[in-house]
């Protein structure tokens, strides 16, 4: 019965620190967007999709893909953010291709040109200017 009490008393410890951390995260600010983003790959160019929502469930607050080359990436968890006038850089850990990897992601609210870079298992950043959609920062 004690075991229980502890358990009880510690999840409902735990469930208002989760909730703070996200919000500690966005700390006033607003953040959503989706767009493709044009990738060239030497004389090729390919699509990618970029998707910022979190309203969405764990997992999915940040995702890219890449389809015609079928990378993955999706963030898990959030370590940190920076806020600029109208960017913010991610730091965190997130999902690429089925490992947990450490990630840096960069949104920017450009009004005429949004854009948007995400770089993991610190290689070089993949990303560019949105060719439709947008990404929208607000405070």
């Amino acid at each position: 019965m004690r075991l229980l009490l502890a358990a009880a008393f510690l999840l409902a410890a735990l469930a208002p620190a989760a909730a703070s951390a996200r919000g500690d995260l966005l700390a006033g600010h607003t953040i959503a967007g989706a767009g493709n983003v044009p990738l060239r790959r030497g004389w090729s160019v390919a699509t990618a999709f970029v998707k910022i929502d979190f309203h969405a469930g764990p997992g999915h607050k940040l995702e890219f893909v890449d389809v015609g080359h079928g990378l993955h990436f999706r963030a898990v968890r959030f370590a940190s953010a920076t806020w600029g006038r109208r960017a913010v850089r991610f730091e965190g850990f997130g999902v690429a291709d089925g490992r947990r990897v450490p990630f840096v992601a960069t949104a920017i609210d450009g009004q005429a040109q949004d854009a948007f870079y995400v770089s993991w298992n610190h290689a070089a950043a993949r990303g560019g200017p949105l060719r439709n959609g947008s990404i929208t920062i607000g405070s």
